[in-house]
C-alpha cells in the first residue's frame, strides 16, 4: 500500500508540471531505423515535452530514485512502465523478448506489477492514475492478444545488477555552478 501510495504521489506531482505530450525530435539517422531520440529528465521538466517514451523514462527514474522497481514495456508504438507492488519483485533477467513479455500479463493480473500509463501526466491527456492504467492494461495486458503487443520489457533493478547504469545527470550545485552526477 505504501508503495502504491508514493507512485501516485509521483504521478500527481508529475501531472501540476505542466508538461505537453509531443513528437520525437527529429533524427533522421534513427528515423531510418525506427529509433527515436530520446529526451532526458532535465529536457522533459525543463521544456515541458515528452513522448510516452520521455516521460517512462521520468517516471521509471523517478522510482528508481525512492526505492521502487519498475519495469519499461515497450510496445508496437507506445512505452508504459509497471511497478512492482511486491518487496524485491523482479523479473528473472534485465529484459525480456515479446514471448517473455507476454508472460508479464500474469505478473499483472496477480497484482504483483500495476501498470502507469505516463503520458496521462500531459496536459494532453490528464487523467487520474487508475483511469490511465486501466486504459493501457486493456490495450496491452488484458489478454494474449493484447499482449501480443508487446515487443520488449526492462527490469530496471536487473538492469542494474548487470551493470546498466544511467547517463551522468547534469545541474546546478548549490553556488549555481553546472555540476554532473555520474552513477
Amino acid at each position: 500500500e505504501r508503495v502504491d501510495q508514493s507512485v501516485e504521489s509521483i504521478f500527481e506531482v508529475l501531472c501540476t508540471r505542466g508538461i505537453r505530450r509531443g513528437n520525437s525530435p527529429a533524427n533522421w539517422d534513427l528515423a531510418a531505423t525506427g529509433g527515436q531520440y530520446i529526451r532526458g529528465a532535465e529536457e522533459v521538466l525543463g521544456e515541458k515535452l515528452g513522448t510516452a517514451l520521455d516521460t517512462t523514462l521520468l517516471m521509471a527514474a523517478l522510482l528508481e530514485h525512492v526505492g521502487i522497481n519498475s519495469v519499461i514495456w515497450l510496445a508496437r508504438g507506445h512505452a508504459f512502465l509497471a511497478y512492482w507492488r511486491i518487496p524485491d519483485g523482479g523479473l528473472p533477467s534485465s529484459s525480456l523478448d515479446a514471448e517473455g513479455a507476454r508472460a508479464l500479463v500474469n505478473l499483472v493480473g496477480a497484482e504483483h506489477l500495476r501498470i502507469v500509463e505516463t503520458t496521462a501526466i500531459t496536459n494532453d491527456r490528464r487523467m487520474s492514475i487508475a483511469e490511465s492504467s486501466a486504459a493501457t492494461k486493456r490495450e496491452f495486458a488484458l489478454d494474449s492478444v493484447a499482449a501480443g503487443q508487446l515487443t520488449f520489457a526492462i527490469d530496471i533493478r536487473q538492469a542494474r545488477r548487470r551493470g546498466i547504469i544511467p547517463l551522468p545527470a547534469r545541474g546546478l550545485s548549490e553556488t549555481d555552478k553546472p555540476s554532473v552526477v555520474e552513477y
